[in-house]
């Protein structure tokens, strides 16, 4: 049977099922299913190594921002307003329109001085970006009632520029930021990963993907390991990407190599596919 024309909602990648009897797609992404245009091209891995930059999220790099979170990435819609408490379109009308309503949303957060971030360029171009938001302006109210002064809440790679230490240029800078801004204590939720061959396919329904067994579009192979400062905690195994199996939320060594230790175990939900470290350190 032919391979259905469908596309993951949040990769973009194609759908690995087999298309419906008489129909290009598969059920899953039959008329009802909403269509994301893909971008077409992005940022080849270079072959050089890079000359990373960094700004802060400001008015004048709005428009950077916009182009990092580009129609057709697995970002793209977000607009990175999850964990802001701020109002976001996340239903009704295209992924596009839910998309440029996002954006405007976080353009007039900017503008008044309620979101904060770091963009990562290479050769005048932004490249991967990472988000920092002050307690009073979180959302997730369980996260906030921790402590933290300031929390790292995402992370975002060009596919073309992941493994080559653009995160941690990022979060050395988010970090160098919040100090400037009367600093206080820093925290993030990082999920653990391991480098170990995962285990092979054994049904039509899994499949493996580099290194990283899928079932489903997701990762849900779990591997427990010890993560000192925590206990044992449900990891993943590596990946590239930046959704589903590779965290946004940055991984405990690379929160480690910015001066973060790790202090526990948020509590996991049912859906998640790992345990979140809680990563600290006092700026």
């Amino acid at each position: 049977m032919p391979q259905c024309t469908g596309r993951n909602q949040r990769t973009g990648e194609r759908c690995r099922r087999s298309a419906a009897a008489g129909a290009s797609t598969c059920a899953y992404h039959g008329p009802k299913a909403t269509e994301v245009t893909v971008k077409a091209a992005r940022s080849p891995r270079p072959d050089r190594k890079p000359a990373f930059t960094t700004k802060l999220l400001t008015t004048r790099t709005c428009d950077d921002f916009e182009t990092l979170f580009a129609e057709g990435t697995g970002w793209g819609r977000c607009g990175c307003l999850f964990a802001l408490d701020a109002r976001r379109k996340t239903s009704g009308g295209t992924w596009a329109e839910q998309r440029a309503v996002n954006l405007r949303t976080m353009r007039g957060l900017v503008e008044e001085g309620r979101s904060h971030g770091v963009l990562v360029y290479d050769d005048g171009a932004p490249v991967a970006w990472c988000q920092m938001v002050a307690r009073d302006e979180l959302r997730q109210a369980d996260v906030a009632a921790s402590g933290a002064d300031w929390y790292i809440t995402c992370f975002v790679v060009e596919p073309g520029y992941r493994g080559l230490g653009a995160s941690s240029v990022a979060l050395r800078a988010a970090v160098k930021a919040i100090a400037g801004r009367g600093g206080g204590v820093v925290e993030g939720r990082a999920t653990a990963v391991v480098t170990d061959p995962p285990p092979k396919a054994t049904s039509k329904d899994l499949y493996v993907d580099g290194d990283v067994l899928f079932f489903g579009g997701a990762a849900r192979v779990r591997y427990g390991v010890e993560v000192e400062g925590a206990g044992p905690v449900a990891a993943l195994y590596r990946s590239r990407r930046s959704m589903h199996s590779a965290p946004l939320g940055g991984t405990v060594e690379l929160y480690r190599r910015a001066g973060f230790e790790a202090v526990g175990v948020a509590p996991r939900q049912k859906s998640a596919l790992a345990d979140r470290v809680i990563m600290r350190r006092t700026v």
